[in-house]
């Protein structure tokens, strides 16, 4: 028999690990993903998460503020993502991670 173990936004208390998977949350669209979690956790700007994107301010800038009005109006809350392997969010977040690195 296996144990349960306890998945709470205690066994994480570090505010943007939280913010990240809230950004990589399954419901937002793959492409806006990486931007909204730059903007969130960075605090980037929409023209210069553009030009890193190679698209134009004004178009970053309304997925930004559409991605942004999803969480609000779903409510989506932070989940503990799944266990490595199993996909799910945990996954979702390795793209913004690794553009987070490379700013």
């Amino acid at each position: 028999m296996t144990a349960v173990l306890s998945r709470t936004t205690q066994d994480f208390p570090d505010e943007c690990l939280k913010l990240m998977f809230l950004c990589a949350h399954p419901a937002i669209d793959e492409t806006v993903r990486a931007p909204l979690t730059l903007q969130t956790i960075l605090g980037l700007d929409a023209a210069r998460i553009a030009r890193a994107f190679l698209v134009e301010a004004p178009a970053m800038s309304q997925r930004l503020v559409r991605a942004k009005a999803k969480i609000r109006d779903a409510g989506f809350t932070f989940e503990v993502p799944d266990p490595p392997g199993a996909g799910g969010s945990a996954r979702g977040s390795a793209r913004p991670s690794w553009w987070l690195l490379r700013c």
